[in-house]
């Protein structure tokens, strides 16, 4: 497991509206004052020097290899055929669009249910949204994303570190199965895993680290968001020569949430396209809508529709040029 010291189930409704603009106000606060120490902290982007992506996370990732693959041969596979080729989605995921829009190759190490760190809190799939449990009747460990980078890390990496930008977007098990489970854990403790995670990259060679900071539709997750700006503070004082940029999800899913129309939505956050057992399968279980295009969220559990997922790629993409 990987470890530094430092320093210093969602059901969606419209209620979910006014509880994330609430956490979004908090968290807005502690951004305005890290704009300022983020610029101090910008190298003149180069992002053409960038040509492999390797990516770390969970289910908002997950690009089909991940997953599917590990529960194809012990039970129903996850996700079911309500979900395209693999991922927890009707399209590609973000991340693919990014590599694609900057025709850079990517490795994806992403799994869905991974929680930010395994020593911490598990992660696993099979019954808590509805997906099957294994052949066996248990559900089924998933590596978090702190194994993942060790498992990584562990590899020999042809290219040169410094030509590799790494994304990892993570959070989201560590809310909804810390509650589930009645740990009471806080959303520091995982945020400072993932600092430790930026750390261990670096450490190896890493010069090039882009995080997604989690959408506050909880007080846990705002509380996770606004940790991880504090810990990039202390992150950009540690490694000067490290490119760390934190991509801002609370700011892009408030536009969507606030206009969804601006963004080509008929639905924002209030509804999802894939009614029922989705993670089941259609037969008997679920239905798809006959307009995915209309809405932001595929499933009841919250996962991006294909179309937020390109629109998501395409502000990474802007951010990177940016940032990178």
């Amino acid at each position: 497991m990987l470890r530094f010291r430092r320093l210093g189930p969602r059901i969606v409704t419209i209620a979910f509206v006014s509880a994330y603009l609430d956490n979004l106000g908090s968290m807005l606060q502690d951004t305005v004052t890290l704009a300022i120490v983020f610029i101090v902290g910008i190298v003149h982007a180069d992002y053409h020097n960038i040509k492999k992506i390797v990516n770390f996370g969970d289910s908002t990732s997950d690009i089909g290899n991940g997953a599917a693959v590990l529960t194809r041969d012990n039970g129903p596979v996850i996700p079911s055929d309500a979900y395209y080729k693999g991922r927890f989605s009707n399209g590609p995921t973000y991340i693919e669009h990014v590599a694609a829009s900057l025709n850079v190759n990517l490795t994806s190490f992403s799994v869905g249910g991974a929680t930010t760190a395994d020593d911490i809190l598990q992660g696993w799939l099979g019954g808590k949204f509805g997906e099957p449990l294994r052949s066996n009747g248990q559900p089924i460990k998933v590596p978090g994303q702190d194994t993942q980078i060790a498992f990584y890390l562990n590899q020999t990496e042809p290219l040169d570190k410094s030509r590799i930008l790494y994304t990892m977007w993570i959070g989201g098990n560590d809310d909804s199965d810390n509650a589930l489970l009645k740990l009471g854990i806080a959303a520091s403790t995982f945020a400072d895993a993932q600092y430790d995670q930026w750390v261990a990259l670096a450490e190896a060679g890493a010069k090039n680290i882009l995080t997604i900071v989690p959408p506050p539709k909880t007080k846990f997750a705002a509380a996770y968001g606004a940790r991880m700006h504090w810990n990039a503070i202390e992150f950009k004082w540690r490694y000067w020569g490290v490119k760390l940029g934190l991509f801002e999800m609370p700011a892009l899913m408030a536009g969507i949430v606030i206009a969804p129309s601006s963004y080509g939505f008929k639905y924002a956050m209030s509804d999802y396209c894939c009614k029922g057992n989705c993670f089941s399968g259609l037969k008997g279980n679920a239905s798809v809508c006959s307009n995915p295009s209309d809405f932001a969220l595929w499933d009841i559990v919250g996962h991006p529709s294909a179309k937020t997922h390109e629109l998501i790629g395409k502000e990474v993409v802007k951010f990177i040029k940016f940032w990178f």
